[in-house]
C-alpha cells in the first residue's frame, strides 16, 4: 500500500479499493487513507471543459 501511495497515480485506485476488503485492519486503514488523497480531484483536472455541439433537428431548416 505504501508503494501505491508513493506512485500517487489514479491507476492505483482499483488496487487500493481491493485493499479496503483486506482482513488486516491496518491494510484497510492505509488503503482508505490513500484513497482519501484522491477525493476532490478529477481525471480531467487542468483540461478545458468542452461541450459537445448540439445538432439541430432535421426539419430546422424548413422552419422560418
Amino acid at each position: 500500500i505504501e508503494q501505491l501511495v508513493q506512485w500517487s497515480n489514479r491507476s492505483t485506485l482499483p488496487l487500493l479499493r481491493r485493499a479496503l476488503r483486506d482482513p488486516d485492519p491496518s491494510v484497510a486503514l492505509a488503503a482508505a487513507r490513500a484513497i482519501s488523497r484522491f477525493r476532490g480531484r478529477t481525471a480531467a483536472a487542468g483540461r478545458p471543459v468542452t461541450r459537445p455541439q448540439l445538432k439541430l433537428p432535421r426539419n430546422a431548416a424548413a422552419r422560418h
